[in-house]
């Protein structure tokens, strides 16, 4: 779980502009399970053919609105 988390400091550093980083523990675990969705959403776009938009330094940890796409081979 460490490696996880490190990953999502490092983002919310990029977040801030490498600023330091204040997150309540509730919040840091909200974070944590967004990840996890995220790196699943990779994971079905890589091993299936079903696309989804992916999440950027900007738009990670936020509410956005994933789209999804059937791509045709």
């Amino acid at each position: 779980m460490a490696a996880p988390l490190a990953l999502i400091v490092h983002l919310l550093f990029g977040k801030q502009g490498g600023e330091g980083v204040k997150v309540a523990f509730e919040e840091l675990g909200q974070y944590l399970s967004d990840f996890r969705i995220e790196v699943a959403l990779e994971q079905v776009t890589r091993r299936t053919n079903v696309s989804a938009n992916r999440a950027t330094v900007q738009t990670i940890f936020t509410k956005r609105t994933v789209e999804f796409a059937h791509l045709v081979d």
